[in-house]
């Protein structure tokens, strides 16, 4: 999820975002995340992009082994 601002041109296929809509815009990036990390990016004072990195976590048998085997 990339997000720009009012005085910077997003590129190609990105939407830009006003500031006010910053917090709609984070709630949005952490719903239904269980194991990841949001990265809010700043330049010149401003929010210009935030980015979303989801992990998947594996579930381990008893014996230690993946669930997959």
């Amino acid at each position: 999820m990339a997000v720009g601002n009012d005085s910077m041109p997003g590129k190609e296929g990105e939407s830009e975002i006003v500031q006010g809509d910053l917090g709609r815009h984070i709630a949005k990036a952490l719903r239904g995340l269980r194991f990841g990390s949001i990265e809010i990016v700043v330049h010149d004072g401003r929010v210009v992009q935030i980015e979303r990195k989801e992990k998947l976590r594996l579930e381990k048998d008893r014996q230690g082994k993946d669930a997959r085997e």
